[in-house]
């Protein structure tokens, strides 16, 4: 599955299966731009049965698979192990789909929220290490990392 989906779901999503293991769901709910695009992502990774509802005055998409399910139970287990093994390239690509669901971008901004400070300290040591100036931070009872200079910013968003 493509990493940024991953990081994505990981950020946003939540996973379901019932103890007799007759259905795995993988669920997430978005504001319609960002589900649009992630839903056909993931469609195009997933071929089989989903369905899709408004909940809360969002779009909400249900997936029944294991195999999204166990890769999002894996992620969701140890998401600092699972980040420290992907290879630069798929780092990246997490980091996008992370601040698709849990982040703010605007052009003085960035800012990605977490409750596992861990994850976040390995996101800004990769980030500083490629030359993104950034500090992790509580934000009430989570954590944020934030990009604050216009250089960082901009190379952020390459």
């Amino acid at each position: 599955m493509d990493t940024r989906i991953t990081g994505f779901l990981y950020g946003d999503g939540w996973t379901y299966y019932n103890s007799q293991g007759e259905y795995y769901e993988v669920d997430f709910q978005q504001s319609m731009k960002i589900y649009q695009h992630y839903k056909q992502l993931v469609l195009k990774a997933h071929k089989g049965y989903w369905r899709e509802r408004v909940r809360k005055e969002r779009m909400e998409l249900i997936i029944y698979s294991k195999k999204l399910y166990i890769i999002l139970a894996t992620v969701k287990g140890n998401p600092c192990k699972y980040f420290e093994e992907l290879p630069a390239k798929d780092k990246v690509l997490f980091i996008a789909g992370l601040t698709d669901s849990e982040g703010c971008v605007s052009r003085r901004e960035i800012a990605i929220y977490n409750s596992n400070r861990e994850l976040l300290d390995e996101i800004c040591l990769f980030l500083v290490l490629h030359g993104v100036n950034c500090k992790v931070k509580p934000n009430k009872n989570i954590w944020r990392i934030r990009v604050r200079s216009r250089e960082s910013v901009n190379l952020f968003l390459k």
